[in-house]
């Protein structure tokens, strides 16, 4: 009954009534500008992923009871569809109050919750219109990032995508959708779904399926990213879910990025570059012997040059060098406990520099 509800609530978010809803939703998305605008979506045909594999991707829920998508710019910033932060009933902009954020699960009903302090319409949206469907979110506390939470660069090229390019759509919503009865499944854990780029217009990008089986976004997803590129910190924002008509068929549109681009920097200051987030994974607590050991770098930007460090004391790297992945021997030398570090040092292609440390306690014995 609860998750009958929560569909129920996100239908209706931008409409006065679940009647009225119902009656959009049947209507030609093709001759109705409300039928788009007036809902929230969702990814139809695509697969179970981790928060890992879109560590941008944040949760909206509105005090109505309706939930949509976002992304992270920054650790104060969030970019989402403006019809997400819109009362259907006035096309007034909802309140900073009437919007929370949740960040870092793949679990939409976990992470963290997060106020918001300020939200931002682009100036020339109005909810007749699916025009200029994009808006900001400023948060009351920064995120803190991990692995789990982390910016996405947004597009600011034109020329970065072409028509039949490979992307990515991602959210929380229906899985699937029947349109005689007006309902659908709706998942707790984060989905995405492989699309083509079918259309490119000034402001407005279009999607297909790359299959003969419908992959879009569905009712829940409005405001999330349309990603090219793979591995997270290589992937860009080129679209942000707008919707578009039944969730089984058809095309399916979102705000161009890179149109916005202008305006999104003069509203943040966000050049969107995210800055290096790396970490390093491997055993914390290690024994002397000439023992080996592996330890590898995560969220490494795409072309960096990268150095490993290690004091003598603990042992020398004898692999991998200058990549993602390195192995280590210990030292034999010794018999007290020496609580040191592995150290990375990160050069990205924009000239950026950072080194990370990694705890590491030397014992005696195996």
């Amino acid at each position: 009954m609860k998750q009958k509800i929560f569909i129920i609530a996100v239908f209706a978010i931008f409409v006065s009534s679940c009647k009225k809803e119902k009656k959009n939703i049947s209507e030609d998305p093709e001759n109705s500008t409300m039928s788009i605008k007036n809902k929230l979506k969702d990814v139809i045909g695509g697969n179970q992923i981790s928060i890992n594999d879109a560590p941008y991707q944040i949760a909206v829920f509105r005090s109505d009871g309706g939930m949509a998508g976002g992304v992270i710019l920054s650790e104060n910033w969030i970019l989402t569809a403006a019809h997400v932060v819109t009362d259907g009933s006035n096309g007034q902009q909802l309140v900073a109050n009437q919007i929370t954020i949740k960040a870092g699960s793949t679990n939409v009903n976990a992470g963290v919750t997060l106020n918001v302090d300020q939200i931002i319409r682009h100036p020339n949206y109005t909810s007749s219109s699916i025009n200029n469907d994009i808006a900001l979110i400023r948060l009351a506390t920064p995120l803190s990032y991990d692995v789990n939470i982390l910016p996405i660069n947004y597009d600011k090229n034109s020329n970065s995508i072409a028509i039949d390019d490979l992307a990515i759509v991602s959210g929380w919503g229906l899985i699937s959708y029947d349109l005689s009865t007006h309902s659908g499944t709706s998942p707790t854990n984060l989905y995405a779904a492989d699309v083509k780029i079918s259309t490119i217009e000034p402001n407005f990008l279009h999607t297909s399926s790359t299959s003969s089986s419908q992959q879009a976004p569905c009712y829940g997803d409005s405001g999330g990213p349309l990603t090219i590129g793979s591995g997270y910190p290589g992937k860009l924002l080129v679209g942000i879910v707008n919707g578009w008509g039944d969730c089984n068929v058809g095309a399916k549109g979102y705000a161009r990025v890179s149109a916005y681009a202008d305006w999104i920097l003069s509203e943040t200051g966000i050049t969107g570059i995210p800055a290096i987030y790396t970490s390093i994974l491997g055993p914390s607590t290690i024994s002397r012997g000439g023992i080996e050991y592996s330890y590898s770098g995560k969220n490494i930007p795409p072309g960096a040059t990268l150095t490993w460090t290690l004091p003598s004391s603990v042992g020398t790297i004898t692999d991998g060098q200058g990549t993602h992945h390195v192995t280590i021997f210990t030292t034999s030398v010794g018999t007290q406990v020496i609580d040191s570090s592995i150290k990375l040092k990160v050069i990205d292609t924009n000239g950026n520099t950072k080194t990370v440390s990694y705890a590491i306690r030397l014992k005696s014995g195996r």
